[in-house]
């Protein structure tokens, strides 16, 4: 591959490895971009129960380096149709 030219996913699907709850290790830790469906987020209406999005970053996700923190900085996401070419 030359300077000029940079690797990119054939699809949009190629750039996650697990796409849904049957994929993802229990496990795993949440790391920044995770979304998860059907939650509350404190703050806001308990009706908008929805998409949110993980944005803290790894950095901060840690008290010590090693101990989650207690909370994480989540945010709504919304469903949307990507246009990709």
């Amino acid at each position: 591959m030359s300077a000029e030219a940079l690797e990119a996913p054939g699809s949009p699907s190629e750039l996650y490895l697990a796409s849904s709850p049957a994929e993802v290790e229990q496990a795993r830790p949440y790391m920044t971009g995770d979304v998860f469906d059907g939650i509350t987020i404190p703050g806001l209406s308990p009706e908008s129960e929805g998409l949110g999005i993980v944005l803290t970053h790894p950095c901060s996700m840690r008290a010590d380096g090693v101990r989650p923190q207690r909370r994480s900085v989540v945010r709504r996401a919304m469903r949307h149709h990507l246009a990709y070419g």
